[in-house]
């Protein structure tokens, strides 16, 4: 089992302080914000928190997830993408699932189209969530209150976009992947980007669904996850079609000119990656779903330095273990804020005092 490191011994390794090499696993690593992983082996969905605990919020034992892929966070709920695999249950296949903070489940799932496979998922702008295929190169647009599922766009080629191609590449894949709309406030805030792992380019469309042509067509190796940073740099995740050892993590200007490679197999430890998240605007979570199955999958966070706005890896560290088949991360919702009536229970209650209090001075003074 990978060793498990804090924050501070990144930068200690980067400092180049020979401490890393006696240090037994099983440290913890606080995390600066909590976040959540999907496993689309066991059919869990875990959360690992800002004291380095963990904790698995839905067990695939439960028969409620059925290959989660894609994860969302709005609020106070998270939502999961069932993409389905033979065996049945067939009746979590191709449907988003809504959860609280906790993983209380939130009503039966949104039904998306059958034959949709939905793997990958982002919250829009307009606060939607978009779902994407990999069977067909669909896209969906559905409501995260009620769960109304809207065709954006029907994938097969419609409007120049290529076609599906089916059973693609080692790992059995096929196009659309991982999701991303641009930075809020740049001039790509509106537009949705998509990684195609067959045809090794990314895709953009509207929010209304329409192809926008290629972005990316060069540097690409089965893109598969999508991230962007504080610059509008775009860092796409490459689960090499050709071997393992060419696994990635490359990083494109905000107008699609490749910018370098991160990261990659075996200068980095990286497998099979496919999600990522920005863990603070310096540290870059990367999900290996570890395709060749040698051991468990991992979380690998990295710790990058900025020259203007050009980032490199400067440390890196195993911070999530006991995974199988890690895919996308998201971070974690936050819980309903306590009941005002809450009072005399430690801080909760007398924060909820302070806000009853507040609401009713400025009523008062209002005259209401």
């Amino acid at each position: 089992m990978r060793t498990v490191l804090s924050r501070s011994l990144i930068l200690r390794s980067v400092a180049g302080l020979a401490i890393l090499a006696g240090m037994s696993s099983g440290a913890s690593r606080v995390e600066a914000a909590p976040y959540l992983v999907t496993d689309n082996v066991t059919n869990d969905v875990t959360r690992f928190d800002t004291t380095g605990g963990q904790s698995v919020l839905i067990s695939g034992g439960s028969g409620t997830l059925n290959s989660p892929s894609g994860i969302a966070t709005i609020g106070s709920n998270f939502y999961v993408d069932n993409k389905g695999t033979a065996p049945p249950p067939q009746a979590l296949s191709s449907t988003v699932s809504r959860f609280t903070a906790t993983g209380t489940p939130v009503g039966g799932g949104f039904p998306t189209s059958t034959a949709l496979a939905p793997t990958g998922m982002v919250v829009g702008p307009d606060g939607n969530l978009y779902v994407d295929s990999t069977n067909t190169n669909a896209i969906q647009r559905i409501n995260p209150t009620t769960g109304v599922a809207t065709t954006i766009y029907a994938g097969g080629g419609a409007g120049g976009a290529p076609p599906p191609i089916v059973n693609s590449g080692p790992s059995q894949n096929t196009n659309f992947y991982g999701l991303a709309f641009g930075p809020t406030g740049s001039a790509n805030a509106n537009t949705l980007f998509v990684a195609d792992y067959a045809t090794n380019t990314i895709e953009r469309f509207s929010t209304a669904g329409a192809y926008l042509g290629a972005f990316i067509t060069t540097n690409l190796d089965g893109p598969s996850g999508l991230a962007f940073d504080q610059f509008g740099n775009l860092f796409v995740t490459n689960v090499s079609k050709t071997a393992n050892s060419l696994d990635s993590v490359r990083v494109f200007t905000p107008a699609g000119a490749f910018l370098k490679t991160l990261v990659d197999n075996p200068n980095a430890n990286i497998d099979g990656p496919i999600g990522l998240l920005f863990d603070t605007a310096t540290t870059l979570l990367v999900a290996n779903n570890n395709r060749n199955l040698t051991g468990g999958g991992y979380v690998e966070d990295f710790l990058l330095s900025y020259s203007g706005s050009t980032p490199t890896a400067i440390g890196e560290a195993t911070v999530a273990n006991g995974l199988s088949g890690p895919t996308f991360l998201a971070p974690a919702a936050v819980p309903e804020p306590a009941s005002a009536i809450m009072l005399g229970f430690g801080l909760v209650g007398t924060f909820g005092f302070i806000a009853f209090r507040r609401r009713v001075e400025v009523a008062v003074n209002r005259g209401v």
